[in-house]
């Protein structure tokens, strides 16, 4: 059997193929990796499809985000489906994924010779599907060391397989599509009116809406408080789907450089920052994720980092399109470059959050890179990316912030065993989409996932025992949490205040451990820890 059959998710690894087609239609000399030998099929499929794709002078009818997302109409799949159906041969378009397409294509199309055919293989393409989710709940059931019983068939889509890789979200859209170049405030202004009043968002788009609109970069803009720019920007950036971050050392070139880009786009933000060499070292590992940890490593030791350096993290905006990235960047000496839009949001959330930066100088990655201790840590956390970009925009991920062992977990020390959450509403609340999200994979016992364990949406309740004056902005506001791999996670501050009334055993070594971060001032809830959940749950030789 192949390992195209075998792939957790055949329907999207088809229409990747399908624009793989159409790529080869407006580029006749590009080569599209992997179409004819499907035992390669599965690695890395969709950079190897898109990756340095020139962009630019597209036919309007095809549309292109960062190089993941097209959108074709009922025909047009249709013919590049068959064509690619031919074009791999006959023994891999019999196999089951293309046949479960057919069915689709076919009922969709009404065909008097395409649908009999697809009904003829119907009993194939059942026992096949059969066949591959009893394949993969064995898989998940090894990886995740529980009983397959806990798996239901609809968790498939979601869970996540990759011990030493994490979740690659590539489809995601601009949170608003209305955000111009230069127009800092205006994301600003559609939050505060996306959560209503009284929002953190509110008080800071007050602050700003009569600032006159001006091509400039943002610290050059004298009425922006210098210590509102990261956080404008975090939220700028999410608009801006062709915008890119350049990772430089800051020297003698710098100008140059920013010149450089100036002609080309439109640089809106050049954030610089003074990282020790683990700083560095863990803003790169995470914003490399086309390779496995390890790989990551073995990258980074080439740049061969100082103790102590100067960086500049450059938002670019190559709104042209003229001249791609790769040429663009060709004579420029960079650390890094976001490829994909998530990245650069992604990216973004980490620098310009000051608890993320803390964090990061907290981290010691060596305890994510090939370590067991681990792994079913970061399966979790993948899982969760997967269900939170899947199912909710960027800007309905904004209301979403966990809370728990999750905190320690990012500070690479603890493993995470489940996984708390908060959803703020919004007025009028949302229709019944998310709402069911949450109940069938966060709440009910009978279906949701094993591991996320509640989500708080009674906030009134939440705000009394954690003696919160506005759950909303404990939510928004950046002060009060930092930003992992792209979600929000909570402050160890507030972890503090969460468990130092506790007599849970659990938690008392929580706070102990806490303790090796932070000063956790009130020492008698940590004293007489078990060592038994020191030893099991902590990765207590990174410490």
């Amino acid at each position: 059997m192949s390992k195209t059959i075998l792939l957790k998710n055949n329907n999207d690894v088809i229409d990747t193929l399908i624009k793989g087609m159409v790529l080869k239609d407006i580029y006749p000399n590009y080569r599209l990796h992997n179409l004819s030998d499907d035992d390669n099929m599965s690695n890395d499929l969709y950079p190897q499809v898109f990756d340095k794709i020139d962009k630019t002078n597209l036919d309007n009818k095809y549309k292109i985000i960062d190089g993941s997302e097209m959108e074709l109409n009922k025909l047009d799949e249709h013919y590049y489906y068959n064509k690619l159906k031919h074009k791999i041969g006959q023994n891999l378009s019999n196999s089951f994924m293309f046949l479960e397409k057919d069915l689709v294509l076919g009922n969709l199309f009404d065909d008097d010779e395409y649908v009999p055919y697809v009904k003829k293989n119907m009993r194939t393409i059942n026992n096949k599907k059969l066949v591959n989710t009893k394949f993969e709940k064995r898989n998940i059931s090894k990886l995740y060391k529980i009983s397959e019983d806990k798996i239901k068939d609809y968790h498939l889509q979601y869970f996540f397989l990759e011990r030493f890789a994490q979740f690659r979200p590539f489809n995601i859209s601009p949170m608003f599509n209305n955000v111009i170049e230069y127009d800092y405030i205006k994301p600003l202004k559609l939050l505060f009116e996306y959560h209503s009043v009284e929002s953190f968002y509110e008080k800071l788009y007050m602050k700003y809406k009569d600032i006159k609109f001006i091509e400039k970069r943002i610290e050059d803009i004298d009425e922006i408080k210098k210590e509102d720019i990261d956080i404008i920007i975090t939220e700028y950036v999410k608009c801006r789907s062709n915008t890119f971050i350049i990772t430089v050392f800051n020297d003698k070139n710098i100008n140059d450089t920013i010149e450089k880009l100036n002609k080309n786009g439109i640089v809106y933000y050049v954030k610089n920052l003074k990282l020790t060499k683990k700083s560095l070292f863990n803003i790169m590992f995470w914003s490399l994720d086309k390779y496995n940890f390890n790989m990551r490593k073995e990258y980074i030791d080439k740049f061969n980092l100082k103790d102590n350096n100067d960086v500049s993290f450059i938002f670019f905006d190559n709104v042209t399109k003229k001249v791609s990235m790769t040429r663009i960047l060709s004579d420029i000496d960079i650390l890094n470059c976001t490829e994909y839009f998530y990245e650069a949001v992604e990216l973004s959330s980490m620098i310009l959050n000051k608890n993320s930066l803390e964090m990061l100088e907290r981290q010691n990655i060596i305890g994510y890179i090939d370590n067991d201790f681990f792994v079913k840590s970061n399966l979790k956390l993948q899982t969760l990316r997967k269900i939170l970009y899947s199912n909710m925009s960027l800007l309905e991920m904004d209301r979403f912030m966990s809370f728990g062992n999750i905190s320690l977990y990012a500070n690479c020390s603890r493993t995470l065993d489940y996984i708390e959450s908060i959803l703020i509403d919004i007025e009028p609340r949302e229709t019944n989409r998310i709402d069911k999200m949450i109940e069938n994979l966060f709440i009910n016992n009978y279906s949701k996932i094993y591991f996320l364990n509640s989500i708080v949406r009674e906030t009134k309740l939440f705000e009394e025992k954690y003696k919160l004056t506005n759950c909303k902005d404990f939510v928004l506001d950046p002060n009060n949490y930092c930003y992992f791999q792209g979600l929000k996670i909570s402050t160890l501050e507030f972890e503090v205040s969460r468990k130092q009334d506790s007599v849970l055993e659990e938690d008392k070594v929580d706070l102990y451990m806490i303790g090796q971060f932070i000063d956790v001032k009130s020492k008698e809830y940590i004293k007489d820890i078990n060592m038994d959940i020191l030893k099991k749950k902590y990765l207590i030789k990174q410490i």
